[in-house]
This record gives C-alpha cells, structure tokens and sequence, in this order.
C-alpha cells in the first residue's frame, strides 16, 4: 500500500476483509481492505504463529465472530486474485450447500 498509494499506513497495518454469506445485506458482498485497528491487530500479533500460507480457522475468533485466515504477501496478492486462492485452497465439503 504504501508503495502503490503512498499510503501512511505500513503494509502489516492492511487486511481485506469479505463479509461471509451471513452478514451480507441485500445479497450484496462486502470486501474491505483497510487499516486493521489497534485492538483487532493486537489480537492478530499474538497469534501470528498461527496464520501461515494454508487457510485455518482464528484461534478464537474475533471479536464473537469465527474468521478463517490466511498470510499472502503482496506479491502473491498481486499474482493471483484472493477469490481464486479461496477457491483452489480452501477444503470444501463435496455435499456443502
């Protein structure tokens, strides 16, 4: 970000977010990717030893919510799009509605 943007806000201070079915409204989906708060990244640094390149659920959740998660860089993100990675690396149940 702060290459591409000239962003003040470091790299590791970014996340993209996308609302799960569930908390959409009006069926629309909601992607976010904006400055991580305090809180939320302090969480996520005492944690970091479990968010590698392999999907996997948030120890703990965030927030009362369950998120899974997963480390890309910059490169990666800019090589393939996040909706793909989900696709071709998230194990889905054969019979998942």
């Amino acid at each position: 970000m702060v290459k591409i943007y000239n962003a003040s806000n470091p790299d590791e201070d970014i996340s993209l977010a996308i609302n799960s079915f569930y908390g959409r409204r009006q069926n629309q989906l909601h992607i976010h990717i904006s400055s991580i708060q305090p809180d939320i990244k302090n969480l996520i640094h005492q944690n970091l030893e479990s968010i590698d390149d392999i999907w996997s659920a948030f120890p703990g959740g965030i927030l009362g919510h369950s998120y899974i998660t997963r480390r890309i860089s910059f490169e990666q993100f800019k090589e393939k799009n996040p909706f793909k990675l989900l696709v071709d690396d998230l194990p889905v149940e054969k019979n998942a509605n």
